[in-house]
């Protein structure tokens, strides 16, 4: 899937607006008067996430759907035809507690 996505024209289903509000409301910082616009603004800033297995797994279990996925610091863009279907913290990054890094391994015992 390298093909070229032009970010100001992917569309946004109520659906990541939802679970993007449904985020932000936790943390108590919510203007719901302009949620598409935020939402807009981080993912303008995003960069291409690179596959790892985790992704290849989401596509394979969702019937191999040309899926791109996209970040910006704590968020996942997930985008197919051209349609942001859904948004999602990313919980197991470097920062989690949930994360392991391979490296680290032999700490766990």
């Amino acid at each position: 899937m390298n093909e070229s996505i032009d970010k100001k024209k992917v569309k946004i289903t109520e659906h990541a607006i939802k679970k993007y509000w449904i985020e932000t409301k936790r943390e108590g910082k919510i203007d719901i008067s302009n949620l598409e616009g935020e939402i807009r603004k981080l993912f303008e800033q995003s960069g291409r996430e690179k596959m790892n297995a985790g992704l290849v797994t989401r596509i394979m279990n969702n019937n191999f759907e040309p899926t791109v996925f996209f970040k910006k610091g704590k968020w996942r863009f997930v985008i197919c035809n051209n349609t942001m279907v859904t948004i999602e913290r990313d919980r197991f990054d470097d920062s989690s507690i949930g994360y392991i890094k391979k490296k680290n391994l032999n700490k766990r015992k």
